[in-house]
């Protein structure tokens, strides 16, 4: 947004109080954050990239889920996306499941029992990889966590920034850019969005854990 240029000023001013910065990226490209976690080289900021982050790790399982819809995030703007998936549940030809990341009762839940979707509140870590690794498509936010944990995972996914989040609207178009999925606004997300950006990639990067390693051994930690 319009405050860019002096939060990163703050933040810079901060920075420059500690050791090392470890950015959980990739240093050269292609990487993950684009210019969010790539400071120009006249920067004099000790910066050391770790590599990207993810707690869950690949599996090779059936394919269970055409599409799978993973919603998090602040309210309203969760349930107006819920609202969305929940409308075109009924149109969807192949099985697919919806993670509501919420306890709140489902209210508008009309013709779901009949639909090829399936609704799961809440999740465990174990529970998510597991259905991640079982989907072909995922649909989520582009969160920067979301982002590392499908990049690591190379599953192809839709990202639905959530409306006003400017980080999450730039890494969506990044990560687009770099071919590791497809952007829709929660304005324009519909069947017809859904199914003209399905598609399959195939270039994702390695993740390194090294780098995580070295960090580590290089501060004697």
């Amino acid at each position: 947004g319009w405050t860019s240029f002096f939060t990163r000023f703050l933040h810079q001013q901060s920075m420059k109080n500690f050791d090392e910065i470890w950015v959980p990226d990739f240093q050269g490209q292609p990487n993950l954050s684009g210019k969010i976690g790539h400071y120009k080289k006249r920067r004099k900021l000790p910066i050391r990239y770790i590599g990207p982050l993810s707690r869950f790790s690949s599996k090779d399982l059936a394919q269970q889920y055409q599409f799978a819809f993973i919603l998090s995030g602040p309210e309203p703007q969760r349930s107006l996306l819920e609202k969305k998936i929940l409308q075109l549940a009924p149109s969807l030809q192949k099985n697919s499941i919806l993670v509501r990341g919420s306890f709140t009762k489902l209210d508008d839940a009309k013709n779901i029992s009949e639909s090829k979707l399936c609704i799961e509140n809440y999740c465990t870590s174990a529970a998510l990889q597991k259905i991640i690794n079982s989907s072909k498509t995922i649909i989520c936010r582009s969160g920067y966590t979301s982002l590392m944990d499908l990049v690591k995972l190379k599953k192809q996914a839709i990202y639905i920034p959530t409306p006003g989040q400017f980080e999450q609207e730039y890494l969506g178009k990044h990560i687009s850019k770099m071919g590791w999925g497809k952007v829709v606004k929660q304005e324009e997300f519909n069947l017809d969005s859904l199914i003209a950006n399905f598609s399959i990639a195939s270039n994702f990067p390695e993740f390194n854990s090294q780098l995580l390693i070295d960090a580590f051994e290089a501060n004697s930690i």
